[in-house]
């Protein structure tokens, strides 16, 4: 078979039996308004596309290897182990929703897995990189993991125009758990026009913990540009926690950004150390005197003030978008960088920071 129609709910896995070909991949795609199956198993088949599916085993899709694989409006709901497990071949990942899953894409290997406007709810990690993976996402909203939103242990990580969001009220113990929008322990990860908001509003005096935006730690590397951040409160919601800095730490680059201020008692919202208690914490001034990799200056074009952006870490990043921001005047050439908002409008020249303005 060449199309295989779904409609209903069937405790099955499907297992791709043979390759499709560049204009007729092997077909699964929903018919009617619910097709939900246990699983779907690529079987490292070439050219399968699966469209509008809903997935609920302990891992919901596997790919091993095979090149042109497309998941398109799928959901993954409640999958223990994985929403997908991908751990070869070249695939791509759009418009679809992982939700309750223990990590929602499941990255391993020499894949190579790009994404596109998907969302990652409520699970433990939303997306994990291991091996030598290759993940390019674009504009998806990361939000509400239990710990990690993007959780870097190997691999290089391209996001751009995304929306990385803590959780509310993550829960564990500070001193020895982290919860961050985006962790870096091995790799790379370089977030481009993305807006970070650390929606952690928890108290430790009360049993709350403390979150993180960015954190990176051993030798996971790191560079972010023209990202907004915003937090919901100034005391608990960091946005950068860095091991090191300078030539052997973990930033290649930061720039143009713009980060929400916060007046007294506690405007410290940067930090350098291995440990919580060794940690140095920075004010903006302070912070963006510090060196990359390269020792030129953190920060250069970046701001610390106002953004006019009100939201949670749920609010729809289009809806977050002001009619005016101080953002707006941070616009650094990144046309060499990508050339494409959030809005998938080609675009060149100065980018104003942010995919808010057009």
């Amino acid at each position: 078979w060449t199309y295989l129609a779904l409609s209903g709910t069937f405790a099955e896995t499907i297992t791709i039996s043979a390759h499709g070909t560049q204009y007729a991949p092997k077909t699964v795609f929903r018919y009617g308004s619910t097709a939900t199956v246990n699983a779907i198993n690529t079987n490292s088949k070439n050219h399968v596309f699966v469209h509008g599916v809903t997935v609920t085993a302990s891992t919901g899709f596997t790919i091993a290897t095979g090149s042109g694989i497309r998941l398109s409006h799928v959901t993954a709901s409640g999958c223990s182990t994985a929403g997908a497990a991908i751990s070869g071949g070249t695939v791509t990942v759009e418009h679809s929703t992982f939700t309750g899953c223990g990590i929602g894409l499941n990255l391993s290997g020499s894949a190579t897995v790009t994404g596109r406007r998907n969302t990652y709810t409520g699970n433990t990690n939303g997306a994990k990189t291991a091996g030598t993976v290759t993940f390019n996402d674009d504009g998806s909203h990361l939000m509400e993991s239990s710990e990690h939103g993007i959780y870097v242990t190997a691999g290089t990580v391209r996001l751009t125009n995304c929306k990385l969001a803590t959780l509310e009220a993550p829960s564990g113990s500070f001193l020895t758990d982290l919860f961050a929008a985006v962790m870096v322990t091995g790799g790379q990860a370089n977030v481009y026009n993305c807006h970070f908001h650390n929606a952690n509003a928890s108290n430790i005096a009360t049993g709350g913990e403390i979150s993180y935006c960015i954190r990176a730690t051993g030798s996971g590397l790191v560079q972010w540009k023209n990202c907004i951040f915003t937090a919901a409160s100034n005391v608990y919601a960091t946005y950068v926690w860095l091991e090191a800095v300078g030539a052997s730490g973990n930033v290649v680059a930061a720039s143009n950004n713009a980060y929400q201020t916060f007046d007294s008692p506690l405007n410290v919202k940067f930090a350098v150390g291995a440990t919580l208690a060794g940690a140095t914490q920075y004010t903006f001034a302070t912070w963006s005197a510090l060196t990359n990799r390269s020792a030129a200056t953190i920060e250069s074009g970046s701001s610390y003030g106002e953004t006019g952006i009100t939201c949670t870490g749920t609010s729809d990043i289009v809806a977050d978008r002001p009619t005016t921001s101080s953002a707006n005047g941070i616009g650094a050439d990144l046309s060499a960088t990508f050339t494409r908002d959030y809005f998938r409008v080609t675009r060149s020249g100065t980018w104003d920071a942010g995919p808010w303005i057009l």
